[in-house]
């Protein structure tokens, strides 16, 4: 079958530990995957460590992207088992931007 791992124009791979990470918005593409949850989590967790691990200088733009992920997250998950840890990813990256 297709595979979820996102590949092509508009992925990024963090030259650190070699994750690829999928354009904003690029789950979307697999709505109907029983693992849809786990996926939009792994994606905030990535994107969250992506912006821990950059450089000062895209620090702030890649926590305002994790914080767009958490808001994807919250949406598509109110209830999920993961929203103690999105919303503790949301604070951490909120005390790193500029309002």
């Amino acid at each position: 079958g297709p595979s979820c791992r996102p590949s092509g124009a508009g992925a990024r791979r963090s030259p650190r530990s070699g994750i690829q990470l999928p354009p904003a918005g690029q789950q979307q593409s697999y709505p109907y995957t029983a693992l849809r949850e786990e996926l939009y989590i792994y994606i905030l967790r990535s994107r969250y460590r992506l912006a821990v691990n950059s450089v000062d200088y895209k620090a702030e733009e890649r926590y305002r992207e994790a914080i767009d992920e958490y808001y994807g997250f919250k949406n598509e998950f109110p209830d999920s088992k993961y929203m103690k840890e999105a919303e503790q990813i949301f604070r951490h990256c909120s005390g790193k931007v500029k309002s």
